[in-house]
């Protein structure tokens, strides 16, 4: 008799799941399939907004996927369906190395 796989128990194996493994729910996302192996091996997706993206992806909700995040505020803004699942605005980061290049550098004296 073959062996039955293991029921899912958090959020992130119930979308892992849904999507038919890790790979297929990595591609359905725009993430790395380690990124969603490392989830799986915290038990939560730490990223507001890939739980949005999984969500819209596989139907397991971000309350599931992330239960310590306020979801009745982000719930407005990222789990909207129509929201793309790469937004402009979400990227927003500082420079690389902390610095905007136009700082002058220091001259090193041996």
């Amino acid at each position: 008799m073959p062996k039955k796989p293991p029921t899912p128990q958090t959020g992130i194996e119930k979308a892992i799941a849904q999507a038919e493994g890790q790979t297929n729910l990595a591609v359905a996302i725009g993430a790395s399939q380690q990124m969603v192996a490392y989830w799986k091996k915290k038990g939560i997706v730490s990223d507001a907004s890939m739980c949005a993206a999984i969500e819209r992806a596989t139907g397991v909700r971000c309350e599931e996927l992330n239960p310590h995040e306020d979801w009745t505020t982000l719930r407005v803004v990222l789990c909207a369906p129509d929201r793309d699942r790469i937004d402009a605005s979400d990227d927003v980061q500082p420079p690389v190395g902390g610095s905007s290049g136009t700082e002058k550098q220091a001259k090193v004296v041996l």
